[in-house]
Formats: C-alpha cells, sequence, structure tokens
C-alpha cells in the first residue's frame, strides 16, 4: 500500500501519525485515518479522527464514522463531493444536495422548529396538529428535508417559549400602573379557573393587553381562595398591589369581596355585564317575558324543521327579503335576544304566513305582542349601542362609564304611551343599574375622576353639582 521511496509515498497527515489510503473516495475519510509507523498500517481494523482524535473500529463500511462526525462534529459533512489524497474538492450534484435523505443544515431546522412552535402557540393549535397527513404533505412540498420534531421536542420548546415570555412580560410590567380583569369560568372537562388579565399604557402612549395566567381553582369559589389565586399571580410578576389601580369583576359576590375585602384594591363592576344584568331583569316582567318566549319557541321551529325553514325561505324569497333563519337567543347574554327581537320583526310577514299556512297557533304573537316587542326593541337598543362602545381592548373605557349610565337612565324615563309592560320593565332596569355604581360604591371616584380627564366628559354633566365639586 505504500511506496518505497519518497517520491512515491502517498500523503500524511500533518502529525505524520495518521494515514489515509488514496483508494478511499469517500468525503468521510478527509476527517479520519489509520495509525501508521512510517507509512505503513499498523491497525486495519481501528480508524483515528482527526478532529478529536478519538479512535473507532472500522470494519469496511463508513455508517459509524460519517455518525460520529454528524453527532460531534456538525457541519463537517454539510458538503457532498470531497475527494480526499491532494485533488481537492469537486463539486456535488444538484440532486445530491437536495435529496431529503441529507436533513437540513442544523441552523435552519431550528430555526424552522422555532416557527413551527410559535404557530401553535399564537395560533392555539393542538400539538398533534402537525402530525396529520395533510399538514406533512404541505411541509414536504415546500422543504422535503425539514424533519418534523417529535411530540416530546415540541413540547418542551412550548415550555421554553412560555417561560421566555413570561420573563418578557414580568420585565415588561415592572414600574407600571395597572387595571386588572379577573373572572372565573369553567371548561367543558368541568375543570374552575380564574383568568387575570394586566391592562395599561406604556412609554409610546399604546394600550397594552397581557394575559398573566389562567390557573386552576380547585378549591371552593370562596372570596378568601379567589383573592388567594389572585395575589399568587400578581407575586409570580413581581407585581405589587400597590402598582394596581383598579380590578374589573362581573359583579359576583365572591369576586367583588375577594378584590375588596382581602386584596384591598377598588373593585369596578364590569360595565358590559351589568348592562347584562339590568337588561335581564327588565325582560323578566311577565307580559315581555311572554311575549319573548312565543319567539323562542318559533325559533326552535324552524331550526328543527327543515321542511317549515324551506317554507320560510319560500315566503321570504316570495316577498322580496332575503332568506335568512331566525335568531334564537343565549340565557346569559341579553343582546342575544335584542337580535332574537330585530330578526323576528323583519322577518314578521314571512313566519306569520307559515305559522298561518301549518296551522301552528301555538307560535304566533298577537297584535298586542307584536307592539309590545317592538317598543321592547325600542328600549334595549341603546343598551346595545352602549355595549358595542364599551367591548374593545383598543382604548381605556373607565371614563365613559358613567357618563353611560347617565345617558341610559335618561332613555328609561316612562313615556305616557309606553304599555304597563313597558313601563314596569324601565322601572326594573333603572332601579338595577342605578345600584351598581352609587356615590357609596368605592369605584365612584376612581370613574368620575377618570371621566372628569377625558375631554368628552370633563365638564361631568352626569353629576349633580355637590358631587362634582368632590372630584379632585
Amino acid at each position: 500500500m505504500a511506496a518505497s521511496t519518497s517520491t512515491s509515498a502517498p500523503e500524511m497527515d500533518v502529525d505524520n501519525d495518521i494515514y489515509t489510503p488514496d483508494n478511499l473516495k469517500s468525503n468521510v475519510w478527509r476527517h479520519f485515518g489509520f495509525s501508521n509507523i512510517q507509512g505503513k498500517i499498523t491497525k486495519k481494523d481501528k480508524v483515528t479522527c482527526r478532529i478529536c482524535r478519538t479512535k473507532l473500529s472500522y470494519h469496511g463500511t463508513t455508517s459509524n464514522l460519517r455518525a460520529h462526525l454528524s453527532t460531534l462534529h456538525t457541519g463537517k459533512l454539510e458538503v457532498e463531493g470531497v475527494k480526499v489524497g491532494g485533488l481537492g474538492p469537486r463539486q456535488a450534484r444538484i440532486d445530491t444536495m437536495l435529496s431529503p435523505s441529507r436533513g437540513l443544515p442544523y441552523a435552519r431546522q431550528s430555526k424552522a422548529t422555532d416557527l413551527l412552535t410559535r404557530f401553535i402557540c399564537e395560533d392555539m393549535r393542538p400539538i398533534n396538529a402537525i402530525y396529520g397527513s395533510g399538514f406533512q404533505a404541505l411541509i414536504h412540498e415546500l422543504e422535503p428535508r425539514f424533519n418534523i420534531p417529535c411530540f416530546r421536542t415540541i413540547s418542551g420548546n412550548i415550555t421554553k417559549l412560555y417561560e421566555t415570555t413570561k420573563d418578557g412580560i414580568r420585565e415588561m410590567l415592572c414600574g407600571e400602573k395597572l387595571g386588572l380583569t379577573t373572572d372565573g369560568w369553567s371548561s367543558l372537562a368541568t375543570e374552575s379557573y380564574v383568568t387575570v388579565t394586566a391592562h395599561f399604557i406604556d412609554e409610546d402612549w399604546e394600550m397594552r393587553n397581557v394575559v398573566l395566567d389562567m390557573s386552576e381553582l380547585q378549591t371552593a369559589h370562596t372570596a378568601a381562595n379567589v383573592s388567594a389565586c389572585i395575589d399568587k399571580v400578581l407575586q409570580e410578576f413581581q407585581v405589587p398591589r400597590e402598582s394596581v389601580l383598579a380590578i374589573t369583576t362581573d359583579n359576583a359576590t365572591n369576586y367583588v369581596n375577594a378584590v375588596e375585602r382581602y386584596l384591598r384594591i377598588t373593585d369596578i363592576p364590569c360595565m358590559a355585564h351589568t348592562i347584562n344584568l339590568a337588561a335581564r331583569k327588565g325582560l323578566s316582567e311577565r307580559s315581555v317575558a311572554t311575549a319573548v318566549s312565543r319567539l323562542k319557541a318559533a325559533a326552535q321551529h324552524f331550526k328543527h324543521s327543515p321542511t317549515d325553514s324551506y317554507l320560510l325561505e319560500a315566503k321570504q324569497k316570495l316577498l322580496g327579503l332575503k332568506p335568512v333563519q331566525l335568531i334564537n337567543d343565549c340565557a346569559t347574554r341579553w343582546n342575544s335576544t335584542y337580535d332574537m327581537i330585530c330578526r323576528a320583526a323583519d322577518q314578521q310577514a314571512p313566519v306569520a304566513a307559515v305559522i298561518m299556512e301549518k296551522k301552528l297557533s301555538r307560535l304566533e304573537l298577537s297584535s298586542v305582542e307584536w307592539t309590545l316587542m317592538e317598543k321592547v326593541k325600542d328600549v334595549l337598543q341603546p343598551f346595545k349601542v352602549a355595549t358595542q362602545a364599551l367591548s374593545t381592548e383598543a382604548y381605556p373605557t373607565a371614563s365613559a362609564v358613567l357618563p353611560l349610565q347617565y345617558v341610559l337612565l335618561k332613555q328609561l324615563k316612562p313615556s305616557i304611551d309606553d304599555p304597563a309592560g313597558v313601563k314596569q320593565m324601565k322601572t326594573m332596569v333603572s332601579t338595577d343599574l342605578k345600584a351598581r355604581y352609587g356615590p357609596n360604591k368605592g369605584a365612584f371616584l376612581l370613574l368620575n375622576t377618570a371621566s372628569y380627564l377625558d375631554p368628552r366628559f370633563d365638564r361631568l354633566v352626569h353629576l349633580d353639582t355637590y358631587l362634582a365639586r368632590e372630584i379632585p
């Protein structure tokens, strides 16, 4: 194998102790050789790594040598087709370079894995979504060399991303004055959670909203347990209680007591939820509730009867109306009842035609009830507008709470031509609405201060003169 003269001797390593024969053409042999003494191989079953001097077994194949380079010397095999023995590198074939069996370079594989992790988190997808045949076919078409990581890798990356994001939020909140919102809810698996969200204005005067935590509450939802849960979240993010100006809740007694009695922080009742409670109170008036129940029964009937639903569509087209379904309300959202009344009023003619043709008298509203529903719709319309104005995260709404309450109460003043049911409804809504933001409430001063600082409401016309003087 070795020549006897110096002119024909094969190329030696710099250290003159590792020798690679010319007939070994694989690019792996750029980094491996045999131990030799004066040009003679001492052991043909052992090779030495030129990079780290590790000795490996050799049995005629280079699989273990290639694995050694891929594991300990990443990147050494990224360029294929290098000839050993002094002839220098040769250009690799394109199909070899792009072969899926080669895999992506480490940097690109890592970057793509990070983006895949963010896709799952930001779009709130289940991890197993990336193992579906359709998703994998898409990835293979875009980049066949990308190796989709295993479940354990993605799960670990999500945990790391969570911790990194949490550290960033903790730094973001440092020194800021915050407003919090909190609410309790249950999952479909009947697991109870308490969610805490922080709201603040950053140094660029931009409104920021950050969900701090969604903690599972396995104990009873008492005020003490709820306050302990919220306090734990504040401690995790290193937010002192003094930095929290107020906490908005949904009027539930346990949450109000948790905030005011245990945390000693001002509680602000959610205005949108307050409107919902007041409207629900008014809709419970007997004559109103009876008419609403008929509309609900009609909506349910057409939903569960395909024949009558098709007949309703035919009547709508005959009358030149856009074919739409009736809306059914949701018990926890008053605005769905408002939408149901509006849709039924718009579709009164085709619905009445189907009811008459099918002899569904139990679903038919009398003319008095239709008049009542029109009045109820007019009463609820300002509440719908107010709810939409308050349902935003793009800008603060605290300054508009009391002015909106003032406007709504003015709209609820009984009129001479109001039916008895509507008058009673207005009284019930007014009474409930007034009780939420009285002068004896802790939020009264804070909300009026916010209104005073808002150029739209700085005249405080919603306050009596003697109360306006107390606003600093």
